[in-house]
Order: C-alpha cells, then sequence, then structure tokens
C-alpha cells in the first residue's frame, strides 16, 4: 500500500513538471465547477450581505493587477467582510475569500 502511495505521488510530480503550460492555461476552478453557491444570509459578514448587480470577477486581491478566482453572476449574495478602496473583500462560493470592485455589489 505505502509503495503504490509512493508511486501515484512520484507520478504526479513527474506529470506536473512534464505539463505546466497545462497547468497555466488552466481556467478558475469555480468555471469548471460551476460555482453558483451563495452565502447564507445568515453569514452577513462583518460589513454586510450583499447582491451582485452584474456579472464581475472575482480576484486575488483589491485590484485588476490580481489573478483571477472566478466570477459572480447577477444576482448571487455574498458576505462583505472589508472594503479596501474600492473592493469588497466578500465571501462567496461557500467559504472562498476573493475581492469584488464595489460598483458591482448592492448593499441590502
Amino acid at each position: 500500500m505505502v509503495k503504490l502511495i509512493s508511486g501515484l505521488a512520484v507520478f504526479c510530480v513527474v506529470l506536473a513538471a512534464a505539463c505546466p503550460a497545462m497547468a497555466a492555461e488552466s481556467p478558475p476552478v469555480s468555471d469548471i465547477l460551476n460555482f453558483d453557491l451563495d452565502v447564507p444570509s445568515t453569514d452577513p459578514g462583518s460589513v454586510g450581505a450583499a447582491v451582485a448587480t452584474g456579472n464581475a470577477n472575482v480576484r486575488e486581491g483589491p485590484g485588476t493587477n490580481y489573478g483571477k478566482l472566478g466570477k459572480l453572476k447577477k444576482g448571487q449574495t455574498v458576505a462583505v467582510w472589508a472594503i479596501h478602496g474600492k473592493w469588497a473583500e466578500i465571501t462567496w462560493a461557500g467559504s472562498r475569500r476573493g475581492y469584488v470592485y464595489i460598483d458591482y455589489l448592492k448593499f441590502e
């Protein structure tokens, strides 16, 4: 059993090293899994709950220079934890944290 697990781990490392271009071009996991989950209204975050007013990119940090984690869909509810300039730190897709440009949010 240990040899099987060790062999599998080596295979994964070799595969990842052999295909760096494939990993770099992969879409965000949320696009693959088509996340459509709302944060429950019982968890509004420290700032409050908000609804997406249009489709919006969710980013790793507060700015367009940060990578995309996925997208909010119009009407999706999120919990807002903090405001950083024009960016809201949110919880989305269950418990994932990210940032959305505040003009795409309507606070409840």
